[in-house]
């Protein structure tokens, strides 16, 4: 009976190994018949001139995604690829590597791939948010940060192609970049000084309502799964920030936002049809500001939009009195960055905005 047991264990163990070689080449390709391809470039598209984000560097890494091009390839292909998920490449001695072999992504003759990448790389399962379904990378509107700012942007070959397959008879790496990635959230700014405000100015906690708190992107096409904004729960964030004295000097707050239409909240504080609103906290005290549709209706995807508010000491907070402007980034061939605009946010009159 024991003998009979051992048998069925150790025919239920084989069964296990074939499946698992099964799994391992259930796209039809051999392990042998692939080449790694070599990542040539990365870049993305940064804002001109105010607060750009670092060149790329040492140990900063990407997740690539590789998926059979099916058109390419034909429906009933029995050779394509299996999909390849945030696979993680770091730049190493200018060298961009996959961490290891399971993050390696390889190309095989006469099958053709499409490969998409994010930046920075977001590992799988980070704060419990998946980033392994290229469909659906998930955005999170927050805080600024240059580890949150989420690029992405389709692999090109040298002639620009966008379907890759390892060249008959060759053992030479294929060489694609990821080339001007785009930003896959808007950036709103609140620069803030105070005026005739004579306490501390101790600046700890700003809100943000009225926005798309979260949403999925689908990397491969640009399409958000939404794209309306909510009046609640908003964006809530600690800050440990101090307003100069100064009126020309200010103190800037980021945050990296969903894009969205903002959809009217009503009237806030004498100010009709209010798009966004925001909540600052100075001193303890919360104060708080409406923003007209008119001025400001959406957000879109890398573009930058900049605030400015003033907290006055018999007036509670105000934005500034400047009317509204749109500066247009300089054409791509001409700078490094080629984002569509970055918009001030201003008013032309104080808007009645005291204590809340």
């Amino acid at each position: 009976m024991n003998n009979l047991n051992d048998l069925i264990r150790i025919w239920c163990l084989l069964l296990i190994l074939v499946a698992c070689n099964q799994d391992d080449n259930m796209d039809g390709i051999p392990d042998d018949a692939t080449v790694p391809c070599v990542i040539n470039s990365v870049s993305v598209i940064e804002p001109h001139k105010v607060n750009t984000r670092a060149t790329i560097g040492e140990g900063d890494s990407i997740g690539v995604f590789l998926t059979d091009d099916v058109a390419t390839n034909g429906a009933g292909s029995t050779r394509k690829y299996s999909d390849r998920n945030n696979c993680k490449y770091t730049k190493v001695t200018g060298k961009w590597t996959p961490i290891d072999d399971e993050n390696t992504v390889s190309l095989a003759e006469g099958v053709y791939a499409n490969l998409w990448a994010i930046y920075p790389y977001h590992a799988d399962k980070e704060n419990g948010l998946d980033y392994t379904d290229r469909t659906a990378i998930p955005l999170k509107s927050r805080l600024y940060s240059a580890a949150k700012d989420l690029c992405y942007g389709k692999g090109t070959g040298v002639t620009d192609e966008t379907s890759f397959a390892q060249p008959a008879g060759s053992k030479v790496p294929v060489d694609i970049s990821f080339l001007n990635m785009d930003h896959a959230y808007s950036w709103v700014v609140f620069r803030i000084n105070r005026h005739l405000y004579t306490k501390e100015a101790k600046l700890s906690k700003v809100k943000v309502s009225n926005v798309l708190t979260y949403t999925t992107l689908d990397i491969t096409n640009g399409t958000y799964a939404g794209n309306a904004s909510t009046p609640e729960p908003g964006i809530a964030e600690k800050v440990d920030e101090t307003i100069p004295e100064l009126e020309t000097d200010y103190v800037e707050v980021g945050f990296l936002i969903v894009p969205c239409t903002l959809g009217s909240i009503g009237t806030i504080l004498g100010v009709a049809d209010c798009s966004m609103k925001v909540d600052l906290t100075v001193d303890g005290d919360v104060y708080t500001l409406g923003i007209p549709r008119s001025k400001l209706s959406q957000l879109e995807a890398g573009k930058k939009y900049l605030i400015e508010i003033t907290v006055q000491g018999a007036h509670g907070i105000v934005i500034a009195p400047d009317g509204v402007s749109t500066i247009d980034w300089p054409a791509p061939t001409t700078a490094s960055g080629d984002l569509i605009g970055e918009a001030t946010i201003h008013t032309n009159s104080v808007l009645n905005c005291f204590w809340s």
